[in-house]
């Protein structure tokens, strides 16, 4: 998977291959979109790379989206998900505490599950791998950092017990089933709520112009480690030195923001539509399909006949709250508005410690 802001030393390819004197190269990646093709080449500096695709559709990957409206409902989706799958099983969580949380439901309902995410230990991270891909674990809970070097042929479900960030993440995480060429089954458990969970994540992956002034004068921030060492990578090859070179850095930061969240309206309609799940993934990747419907979804299995929804990109919410102003939050208590950055809140509480919230669930104190 192609991403630099999560694997910053993926800036430093294109000098690399310099000092190697820029020799053949193949670059390989499981899922790409026009655009990050295009982002490949501009970071390895090939502007006249050969592409080849191999295709996205793949024939026995049973795509189907259950909505649920509460846990009740959430967790009793997931049990019959888990229960219903012919051999190993991945079921993907968005937050490292929903990932712990489902583990502790399955334990409890007498499934033998293996709990992963980038908060264990190396060790343990590749003890549980190694369980699951030697078969002596059939069922793993995860975020997606259980993914990387995954190549096992039988594993015949992947369930996503919340909605991810964009259709390519969906596709490529789901596109570890059934790679023995055999049926494996692809669901999204689809709660509307839990799109604020990834718009909240969204929010945070790419700094803001005043976060990014932050970085450039080398003082702390509260993001992500790999989020501020892009950020310097790219400042440094920007070589910004005035307020244009800086500007035109933000400017590009803000609109792959608005790409995320672009991507993220994608993931909810393609979870509220009637069309074909396969004809949707393939206009993601701009693939055209030979046929409307592939019969084998579980939109194709009712044969709805609604029309797909058309895509409206949401502005990016404009909070009510502004710094300075008095709020209060459940569990951590009262403090004031630091910073708001599109749907983030930074508020600062009476200890001077800050945290990032989701404005929805930071409210104005009233006396």
């Amino acid at each position: 998977h192609w991403g630099h802001d999560f694997r910053p030393a993926y800036l430093e390819i294109a000098a690399s291959l310099r000092r190697l004197g820029k020799p053949t190269l193949l670059a390989l990646t499981a899922t790409a979109t026009a655009d990050v093709v295009e982002d490949i080449r501009r970071h390895l500096l090939r502007a006249g790379m050969r592409v080849v695709n191999t295709g996205v559709y793949r024939s026995n990957l049973r795509y189907a989206v259950q909505q649920v409206t509460n846990d009740k409902e959430h967790r009793a989706a997931l049990l019959t998900c888990v229960r219903r799958a012919r051999g190993s099983a991945i079921v993907y969580c968005a937050t490292v505490k929903a990932a712990k949380d489902v583990h502790a439901f399955l334990l409890a309902a007498g499934k033998k599950a293996l709990l992963y995410h980038g908060q264990l230990a190396s060790k343990q991270r590749s003890e549980r791998q190694d369980a699951f891909m030697s078969g002596r674990a059939r069922l793993m809970v995860a975020t997606n950092a259980f993914g990387m070097g995954v190549d096992k042929p039988d594993i015949r479900a992947i369930v996503h017990y919340q909605v991810p960030g964009s259709i390519e993440a969906y596709y490529q995480e789901s596109g570890r089933a059934g790679r023995d060429g055999k049926e494996a089954q692809c669901t999204l458990l689809y709660n509307h709520a839990d799109r604020s969970v990834q718009a909240f994540l969204t929010s945070g992956r790419l700094p803001t112009a005043t976060e990014l002034r932050a970085i450039q004068a080398g003082k702390r921030t509260d993001l992500p480690e790999t989020v501020v060492r892009a950020a310097r990578a790219l400042l440094r090859q920007a070589r910004v030195a005035n307020e244009r070179g800086f500007a035109k850095l933000a400017r590009a930061y803000a609109d792959r923001a608005q790409n995320d969240r672009r991507k993220l309206e994608r993931m909810t309609a393609y979870a509220q539509s009637a069309q074909c799940r396969w004809r949707a993934i393939l206009d993601y990747f701009a693939v055209t399909a030979p046929w409307d419907r592939c019969g084998h979804c579980d939109n194709c299995a009712r044969a709805g006949t609604a029309e797909p929804p058309v895509l409206k990109l949401r502005p990016a919410s404009k909070p009510s709250l502004h710094p300075g102003d008095a709020v209060k939050l459940r569990r951590f208590g009262e403090g004031r508005v630091h910073a708001t950055h599109g749907e983030r809140i930074e508020v600062e509480f009476p200890d001077g410690s800050r945290r990032h919230f989701l404005s929805d669930y930071v409210r104005p104190l009233r006396r």
